[in-house]
């Protein structure tokens, strides 16, 4: 089983194989298609499982580019789970060539400290 076959487009699964990601994980087998099928879900899985891929890319394939406005937001816990994430979605963005904006990455009080 590849990306394609669990619906990922053939731009962002040929970025994932640029990072040698090329077989889903278990939680992504079966996070992906519930996700883009639009399910409300709870994924749970050991550290370094794909666990970001697994909610991250059916975000990715939900945006739309010639919408100007913010359609995706992922909260995160940490500050630096926060740019992890970022990172990735940063990385498969432009492996893909996708034209996306993006968005800050801000700690609480950052932005109010910032007005």
């Amino acid at each position: 089983m590849d990306f394609t076959s669990l619906g990922v487009p053939a731009p962002l699964a040929a970025a994932l194989g640029c990072a040698r990601i090329t077989e889903p994980t278990e939680i992504q087998r079966e996070v992906i298609p519930a996700a883009c099928a639009g399910e409300c879900l709870i994924g749970e899985a050991p550290t370094g499982t794909g666990k970001t891929l697994a909610y991250l890319l059916p975000a990715l394939m939900r945006i739309d580019p010639a919408v100007r406005a913010a359609q995706v937001l992922v909260l995160a816990p940490t500050h630096e789970l926060a740019m992890q994430i970022a990172g990735v979605a940063r990385e498969l963005v432009q492996a893909a060539g996708l034209s996306v904006g993006r968005a800050g990455t801000h700690r609480r009080g950052e932005c109010a400290a910032a007005d």
